[in-house]
């Protein structure tokens, strides 16, 4: 993807008559209670601050992008710090663990914090394309064999009451044996390294380390830490020459398909993404109505977001930005939709329509958009991951 941003800027540069210039930046963001009610998408390429619009890929590269990153940034997810520079040791390496496949385990250094890698590879000479993801358990909860390390990050009471109760609880859901089969490595580190899904422990993880930009109210939530994180481990996996840099994907389920499609809007290095059943702030739009309220997900879960975004509980139409916004920030790259036919709390045609209305972005840059590089699809079935919705992951990713 990063050849492709490249050439894109390159044929541009050769063709296009010199770039109009840049609306001024966004030096002013309103209260929630100071915007406007408006019942129509926000638009994708119309600039918040005046009326210029990015007609061309050039353009929204160049300043609309930044746009709808700070209005994410204040509205949503808060404000992130700058990138710091990533360093590995590897720790482990199993032969014997999976099947036809090589188990690593890898401490990174992010500044002067640590995450644990999994990384699970198939044997062979080739460079396998990539899965990257957050797991909730910890990377011992993919396998039974002790030897794997525990976890000392907080164990979430939905896993086990500790860290050794954890082991190979999460196997259905990360079939290694399955994706290594069809050629793909994949890596996941436990989420709890980054930031604990808890509010009580919300000071724990990477928040401890590192200070966002900006004003208080607008810190980071932990779904920005997430997608922080997970940017910054794909820039190591990016770097690694015996993996396909050409072939990086995010996958997440849930809220950690909100942090996956996050991410991509922190990092040039993913290739594409799958996002799962992500729903409210995910993939859904909040002006769908429909699944799950922005009332009831700031009040159960506060610390995914800043402290801006509960302002538009019960005011869904106030909100600046939609999710077909933050899908069309992945423009020209792969997004791979998945909802459930049975979880209408995830609100599956609303992550459909925004589809839909990110497409154009697609096509600015030339690429197809809904239905081609940009896909919704649903699976029977509720609010879960099986190991058979692997094959259809993977398959989508491959079409």
């Amino acid at each position: 993807m990063r050849r492709l941003f490249a050439g894109t800027a390159l044929v541009l540069a050769a063709c296009a008559p010199p770039p109009k210039p840049a609306p001024p930046p966004i030096s002013e963001f309103p209260e929630p209670s100071a915007l406007p009610e408006r019942a129509e998408l926000p638009p994708l390429f119309t600039s918040f601050t005046s009326d210029d619009v990015a007609d061309d890929a050039a353009a929204f590269t160049r300043w609309r992008r930044d746009q709808l990153l700070a209005l994410f940034a204040r509205y949503q997810y808060g404000t992130t710090p700058p990138r710091v520079t990533v360093t590995a040791q590897r720790t482990a390496s199993y032969d014997d663990l999976v099947p036809g496949a090589r188990f690593e385990e890898y401490t990174l250094t992010l500044g002067d914090a640590e995450l644990h890698l999994a990384l699970v590879r198939p044997n062979g000479g080739a460079r396998p394309p990539v899965v990257l993801g957050l797991n909730k358990c910890g990377n011992q909860s993919l396998v039974t064999d002790a030897r794997v390390r525990l976890t000392t990050s907080f164990v979430i009471p939905a896993c086990g009451t500790s860290a050794e109760t954890t082991r190979g609880v999460q196997q259905g859901l990360w079939p290694l044996e399955a994706i290594v089969a069809r050629g793909y490595a994949l890596a996941t580190f436990h989420e709890s390294d980054a930031a604990p899904d808890s509010p009580e422990h919300f000071a724990e993880g990477l928040r401890s380390r590192f200070r966002p930009e900006g004003p208080p109210r607008a810190a980071w939530g932990t779904v920005a830490l997430w997608a922080w994180a997970l940017a910054h481990v794909a820039t190591w996996l990016d770097g690694q020459p015996d993996l396909d840099s050409g072939r990086l994907f995010v996958f997440g389920h849930s809220r950690r398909g909100k942090a996956a499609l996050l991410a991509g809007t922190l990092s040039a290095e993913l290739d594409g993404v799958v996002a799962h059943q992500s729903g409210t702030a995910g993939a859904a739009l909040h002006r769908s109505l429909e699944g799950e309220s922005l009332e009831l997900i700031t009040l159960a879960f506060p610390h995914w977001f800043n402290d801006v975004f509960p302002g538009f509980s019960r005011a869904e139409l106030k909100t600046p930005v939609d999710q077909h916004q933050l899908l069309a920030l992945w423009a020209p790259r792969r997004v791979v939709l998945v909802d459930g036919d049975d979880d209408a709390w995830a609100d599956p045609q609303g992550a459909k329509a925004a589809a839909q209305a990110a497409s154009p972005a697609w096509e600015l840059f030339g690429e197809p958009g809904f239905g081609a590089r940009l896909t919704w699809q649903s699976r029977p079935g509720a609010h879960s991951v099986e190991s058979a919705d692997w094959a259809l992951f993977l398959d989508a990713l491959e079409r």
